[in-house]
């Protein structure tokens, strides 16, 4: 197309493959102190404006029996941590894990959420680490509504719900309809988004 006039480099610039953890998968409860009748619903990533992580939290403080667990690092740990202190119980924050374990942890999720708005052709048509990872770990995904390459991966299973990403109230809906799913409906679910990863 371009009529180059040398064949161009290219260079792969993606991390591995996320694997399908194994063995012991309960790591993020252990590590925010919940016991186990809280459903944890996880945050992985950057903690920037504009990404939805501080709706989400206040969504999952309108969700009975849920507990809103954030793991990465960023701008807005402060706030996060300030949020920790006047919800105990409820609102975590947690230090970034290595890459090679992020779907580890994920797989101690009961969802996970990011929200991020479609604000630039990047986020709308990509499919970000934390998508694959979170599913190579079985949990499905609250994402924010206009993100297409994520829904073209979510959708045609049900392993995910779109949601306007600045409204915590929708973001509550969307996570009561996955977490009061009844149990065999979600193991199926979590076992369709492993399969889903490994393919």
């Amino acid at each position: 197309r371009w009529r180059l006039a040398e064949r161009p480099l290219v260079v792969f610039n993606a991390p591995s493959r996320a694997e399908l953890p194994q063995g012991d998968t309960d790591l993020v409860r252990r590590a925010a102190g919940l016991p186990a009748t809280t459903r944890v619903v996880v945050f992985l990533g950057r903690f920037v404006p504009g990404r939805g992580i501080l709706e989400a939290g206040d969504a999952v403080m309108r969700v009975a029996d849920a507990a809103f667990v954030a793991i990465g690092y960023g701008p807005l740990e402060g706030e996060l941590r300030a949020r920790d202190a006047a919800r105990p119980g409820r609102h975590v924050t947690l230090p970034a894990v290595p890459p090679t374990e992020v779907a580890r942890w994920a797989a101690g999720a009961d969802a996970t959420v990011f929200t991020s708005p479609d604000s630039t052709l990047n986020l709308r048509l990509s499919t970000p680490n934390k998508l694959w990872e979170s599913l190579a770990g079985g949990a499905p995904i609250v994402y924010g509504a206009g993100l297409a390459g994520v829904e073209a991966v979510l959708a045609p299973e049900g392993l995910g719900i779109a949601v306007a990403p600045d409204d915590p109230g929708a973001i509550a809906a969307a996570l009561r309809t996955l977490l009061d799913a009844p149990p065999a409906e979600r193991a199926a679910r979590r076992a369709r988004a492993r399969t889903l990863a490994a393919e």
